[in-house]
């Protein structure tokens, strides 16, 4: 995985549980 797409991941987890 690149970073860019762990940045993403990592973005899309949090903003996922901050959701509900």
């Amino acid at each position: 995985m690149n970073v860019i797409q762990e940045l993403a991941w990592e973005n899309i987890t949090y903003f996922y549980e901050a959701d509900g």
